[in-house]
């Protein structure tokens, strides 16, 4: 009874103060994966972008860009096409060989296209790392309230893989 009455008590105090992060509407995100990025990380990467906003469609933006003869992760198409869908447009590049694999990860201005982020994260494989999941969410929600540093972000590694609090489990 002690129990149930304490945690009736949490929730009720819980539930009576306005959330910050609820009282924000989530971003709209358009996620623009190079050719490069093999199907499972582009799943990986959307559902990490999922989590914290509303992915527009790429389809969509695609068709777009195509009709104007615009390749989808250029400049021009983002600023051209990107620019009316979306408040953040994350484009993604992957590259490199054997161990040295990279995802090259852009954040634009959804309402101009301006460049406001870049960073680069060490792969395992194919796979996202805990760390470089963090940081990439953590670099989405930066760009989406505004923050900017075009400047190369150092890349993240295998260190500090352990998880940050407020942030979501690694997506597998």
């Amino acid at each position: 009874m002690r129990h149930t009455l304490l945690a009736l008590a949490i929730l009720t105090a819980f539930g009576a103060a306005p959330a910050p992060a609820m009282a924000q509407q989530s971003p709209r995100v358009l996620f623009v994966p190079a050719g490069s990025v093999p199907p499972r990380l582009r799943r990986t990467l959307e559902n990490l972008l999922a989590t914290r906003g509303t992915l527009v469609s790429y389809d969509e933006y695609a068709r777009a860009c195509a009709a104007r003869e615009l390749y989808p992760s250029g400049l021009p198409a983002l600023r051209e096409v990107g620019t009316s869908r979306a408040d953040v447009i994350v484009v993604a590049s992957y590259g490199g060989h054997y161990r040295r694999r990279t995802l090259a990860v852009r954040y634009h201005n959804g309402s101009t296209g301006e460049l406001m982020r870049r960073r680069a994260h060490v792969l395992h494989g194919q796979a996202l790392r805990p760390a470089s999941q963090h940081a990439f969410l953590r670099d989405l929600e930066d760009v989406a309230g505004g923050a900017s540093d075009a400047e190369e972000a150092p890349a993240v590694g295998a260190a500090g893989d352990a998880g940050e609090a407020g942030m979501p489990p690694p997506v597998d």
